[in-house]
């Protein structure tokens, strides 16, 4: 995992463990591979170490996009912003994803 901070912004990257490499991939191509990160989210500090906004990174066009966490809150702790994007990109089931987050709405009710 990495950390960038730039400003109030910090960018969160992983380099997950890999097990799976293109057939026939050199020692140096997987090293290249392995060297790549994962964009995952851009956390914005808003002056409480507890309320950070969040952003995924967006792979469709290379920006990030605020984002609304899983607690139904545009703002969040740092954890909480980090395992939802590491959920949505880093899980091996986007479907476990989906059902937290309409679990979250449906706990959360029509409120409007």
């Amino acid at each position: 995992m990495a950390i960038k901070f730039h400003g109030v912004h910090a960018y969160v990257d992983a380099y997950p463990a890999r097990k799976d490499y293109p057939p026939g991939a050199t020692k140096e191509q997987k090293a290249a591979i392995d060297a790549t990160p994962v964009h995952l989210c851009r956390i914005e500090y808003l002056g409480d170490r507890d309320r950070w906004g969040f952003a995924f990174y967006k792979y469709s066009d290379g920006k990030y996009e605020v984002s609304i966490l899983p607690s139904i809150s545009w703002t969040g702790t740092p954890e909480e912003c980090f395992d939802c994007a590491a959920n949505v990109y880093l899980s091996s089931s986007i479907q476990q994803y989906v059902r937290r987050m309409r679990e979250a709405i449906g706990a959360r009710g029509d409120k409007r």
